[in-house]
């Protein structure tokens, strides 16, 4: 039924680029939120920001480093 071809690896360059989108689109989302936050509890000093920007980055992070030890696997 299934075909056992063997997977086609990416490109280093293709799969680190991608990563480097990912987190900027991690910190990205989490200062859009941030500010949406602080702007609907009026945060003092952008807290919001910094709080939401902190929480994407580091799920960002643990995504990616995830994603390499399993392909180093």
């Amino acid at each position: 039924m299934g075909s056992s071809k063997p997977q086609k690896q990416l490109n280093p360059y293709l799969r680190y680029s991608s990563m480097a989108f990912e987190l900027a689109g991690a910190l990205l989302l989490g200062y859009w939120v941030g500010r949406w936050i602080d702007r609907e509890w009026l945060l003092p000093k952008s807290l919001g920001t910094m709080v939401s920007m902190m929480i994407c980055l580091f799920a960002a992070l643990f995504h990616i480093l995830r994603n390499l030890m399993k392909s180093q696997s």
